[in-house]
């Protein structure tokens, strides 16, 4: 026997109504558009100019109208609005410098690191071989380790190899720039190394590849052929040079 139910129109209206209608997903340009919360997206540029562009006016919530930045946002001397959170960092997101000034007094969070301008950078850039800070205060007085990562001062600390022999005094002593190590390494740093002629410098790993770096070919002389990763893969022609196997017999000399 077939049964049937009858669903009270009223409850079909109820369910319909209170079921959350979803808004369209839209994703805006992250640098030049601003998300509604609609879904729509606007230039960034019509953020906080007192026109309702986005249509729910979450374009002109929570605005400071003096500047024409939001109140989680911080006027550049060059009328860009950029965020707060962007303030003291190292990195100039005004590019006009502005967001990195007056920060000695600025308070650097628990994971940061203040550096010697004031501004805030990541722990996990400490002693990187990367210059973060504006100053270098990031690659001061650093742990040496053994390898080329690192240069250590007459004084005992290590500085980021990167910032020897480059003009600037980054050892409390200078030795970084000493005119006797520098000119003894052609102006190179200890990571690298200079071809015999031109005081040209480049990384130690393009030494002995058999790619001619130097124009005078002095980093693939006195090499070792046909070892390590290369066994195999290298012929050693009688005057000493190495070439790759499939340079043989292919009538270039």
């Amino acid at each position: 026997m077939n049964q049937f139910f009858v669903i009270p129109l009223s409850l079909i209206f109820y369910y319909s109504s209170s079921q959350t209608v979803r808004q369209p997903v839209t994703k805006c340009h992250l640098l030049h558009e601003f998300p509604c919360k609609n879904g729509k997206c606007i230039p960034i540029t019509q953020i906080c100019d007192k026109t309702n562009d986005c249509g729910d006016s979450s374009d002109e919530a929570e605005c400071n109208y003096m500047t024409g930045c939001r109140q989680d946002q911080f006027a550049c001397d060059n009328k860009i609005c950029v965020n707060n959170d962007t303030l003291c960092d190292a990195f100039d997101h005004c590019r006009d410098g502005s967001d990195e000034k007056n920060c000695a007094d600025f308070v650097c969070k628990s994971n940061q690191f203040k550096c010697g301008n004031g501004a805030c950078i990541k722990n996990d850039f400490l002693c990187d071989g990367e210059f973060d800070c504006l100053d270098r205060s990031d690659e001061l007085n650093c742990p040496c380790k053994n390898d080329k990562s690192t240069f250590q001062c007459g004084g005992g600390n290590c500085i980021a190899v990167r910032g020897v022999c480059d003009g600037r005094k980054d050892c409390s002593d200078g030795s970084d720039e000493a005119e006797d190590y520098c000119k003894i390494n052609g102006g190179c740093r200890p990571d690298q190394f200079s071809c015999d002629k031109g005081n040209t410098c480049y990384q130690s790993y393009h030494k002995c590849d058999i790619i001619h770096d130097c124009s005078d070919g002095s980093d693939e002389i006195s090499c070792p052929c046909n070892q390590g990763q290369y066994e195999g893969y290298q012929f050693e022609c009688a005057n000493g040079a190495c070439i790759w196997c499939n340079g043989r017999c292919n009538g270039s000399t």
